[in-house]
């Protein structure tokens, strides 16, 4: 084979690969096709709900997995590792979600991680609860605007769960599968009442308490509906982040 042929046939191949990526990259742009997805959680209670809710949804390109680090900038670096890791390989997440409390968070560290982090197709998104997750939890039960506080020598997590296992699972634990996993079948109502909560706190101006953990179990619910909006809608986050 003639040196012009090899040069016709790469630059014919260049082309293909250059079309697919153009293609790959709109289909994503307006998730059109279902998403590939990454879930690191800051603790085990998180880590369990989600992966029932994914089995429970048969969502088989979607992955939960605890993350190595449980301070929030520490989950966002893990979460870039795996995006760089996935680009290598080729085959890249359409989202990587960072699951974390804000009852620890001191400083917007995490944000500017996420800020200088630039890739192909991967966008790393944090999910907020404050205090922590329990109130995601509870919001299975009800609309819970009430504050918490640290009291005595109970941290503001602590009367959180105190609050959650008094009125609602007495058996409650961060490693409890089975008093965590019975919660999922009750996931629209959550939905449903952390949107109340979020419309609430705006309008109050409180952040204490509130989540955004509704708007992921959303995205994975119309990926189980295959509604063809595979977008993750932020509603709160802005207000949250304002806070920090």
């Amino acid at each position: 084979m003639g040196t012009d042929d090899i040069g016709k046939k790469r630059k014919v191949e260049n082309k293909r690969l250059r079309s697919e990526r153009k293609e790959a990259k709109r289909s994503v742009g307006n998730r059109s096709l279902i998403p590939k997805i990454l879930i690191l959680t800051e603790g085990y209670s998180e880590e369990i709900y989600l992966k029932k809710l994914v089995e429970l949804l048969s969502l088989n390109t979607v992955e939960v997995q605890k993350s190595t680090h449980t301070d929030s900038d520490g989950i966002v670096k893990n979460a870039i590792t795996h995006a760089k890791g996935s680009k290598r390989a080729g085959d890249e997440y359409s989202f990587i979600f960072c699951i974390f409390d804000l009852d620890t968070v001191r400083n917007r560290n995490f944000l500017n991680t996420i800020s200088t982090y630039k890739t192909g197709l991967t966008e790393i998104i944090p999910v907020y609860s404050f205090p922590c997750i329990e109130i995601w939890f509870i919001l299975h039960f009800e609309v819970c605007t009430k504050p918490f506080h640290s009291k005595d020598k109970k941290s503001i997590g602590d009367t959180v769960k105190e609050y959650f296992t008094k009125n609602y699972v007495e058996n409650y634990s961060e490693m409890n599968t089975e008093s965590i996993e019975q919660l999922v079948h009750l996931y629209k109502r959550a939905i449903h009442n952390a949107r109340q909560l979020a419309a609430h706190q705006t309008e109050v101006d409180s952040n204490n308490p509130i989540t955004t953990i509704h708007n992921l179990v959303i995205l994975l619910d119309n990926i189980f509906n295959r509604t063809n909006n595979y977008m993750f809608e932020r509603t709160v986050e802005s207000f949250i982040e304002a806070k920090i």
